[in-house]
């Protein structure tokens, strides 16, 4: 049964009128036409999305002085 659906709904696969459906709903399609393109289409990248994490903290990187100490107290203090 899940074949002949998904048949019936390839004429669909390159063109969806979305003009015919109220603003709102418009706007929710998209959103989740959005969530799935990045939850499945992204899958490819996985590896690249790591890399690509740890790019970004290393552009935060700094160095502390070398006598530095953390003070808890001193960063609690209201």
């Amino acid at each position: 049964m899940l074949k002949r659906e998904l048949t019936q709904r390839a004429r669909y696969k390159d063109h969806l009128d979305l003009a015919e459906l109220p603003k709102h709903v418009q706007i929710e399609l998209i959103d989740y036409y959005d969530f799935l393109i990045e939850k499945y289409a992204s899958e490819r990248k996985k590896k690249g999305r790591k890399e690509h994490f740890f790019d970004l903290v290393s552009q935060h990187k700094f160095s502390l002085p070398t006598n530095y100490k953390f003070d808890r107290e001193a960063a609690n203090e209201r």
